[in-house]
């Protein structure tokens, strides 16, 4: 077992064993992968401003340098997981910014349904990416609009520990059923209405806010609300969280 020290929420950060998990890529060869760059835009793009990664097959060096300083070490070994799994080719999208709030990642449509629209700007120390409302969802998701996705992973929430935490049990649900409309009618119905969305829940905040998820919240913040053929993975981690 190896035991990690306590770290704060938020991120970004290196995963300690990277080569030893970049090492076995050649195995991988009916995989591909590709990145989108971080960009911010103040309004809906159609099409993507920069990308980081063009469609590629992977290696070492295209997953980020060897370090995964693009490509999102979570989406990478869950799909090389789903690929051991399945046996048959599969593409990966790697959209994501760390430390950054789900206001970012969501339409302006469903902020306004949660009411986070009539609330300010107050970014806790946990959000050191973009918190503008939207930006990411209109840059890094909306010009995707028209692929077809056969599924999502989400793995965020620290950022959400001391922002807007009330309404991440609005926020997060609104989110899910924006982006399975949008995909499913920019992709013409090849995208199905319900693609399956799994999600991570950890424990953060050292015991001040134990059981604040990282894509949902437990403890009494996500109470009672029914998501279709979603996945809830949990993440415990015994240094940050004792009940």
């Amino acid at each position: 077992m190896v035991v990690l020290d306590p770290m704060k929420p938020g991120g970004p950060y290196k995963i300690f064993n990277a080569t030893k998990e970049l090492a076995n890529t050649a195995a991988y060869q009916s995989v591909r992968i590709f990145s989108v760059s971080l960009v911010q835009a103040e309004r809906e793009l159609e099409d993507l401003a920069q990308v980081d990664l063009q469609w590629a097959k992977p290696t070492s060096e295209n997953l980020g340098h060897g370090i995964f300083k693009y490509m999102s070490a979570v989406c990478w070994l869950f799909g090389r997981s789903l690929y051991d799994t399945l046996q048959y080719p599969i593409g990966l999208v790697s959209s994501s910014w760390a430390g950054t709030p789900i206001e970012a990642w969501s339409s302006g449509r469903s902020l306004r349904a949660c009411g986070v629209l009539t609330r300010g700007l107050i970014p806790s120390d946990s959000v050191t990416g973009p918190s503008k409302y939207s930006v990411l969802w209109n840059a890094m998701i909306h010009p995707l609009h028209n692929m077809t996705l056969k599924g999502v992973i989400w793995y965020q929430g620290e950022s959400n520990v001391n922002f807007n935490r009330d309404l991440y049990n609005c926020t997060f649900p609104a989110l899910i059923e924006d982006w399975r409309q949008t995909f499913h009618r920019g992709s013409q119905g090849q995208t199905e209405r319900f693609f399956p969305f799994g999600f991570v829940q950890v424990c953060v905040g050292r015991k001040k806010v134990w059981g604040m998820g990282v894509g949902v919240c437990c403890g009494g913040l996500f109470p009672g609300i029914h998501i279709p053929f979603c996945a809830l993975i949990v993440c415990w981690s015994k240094t940050e969280c004792q009940t």
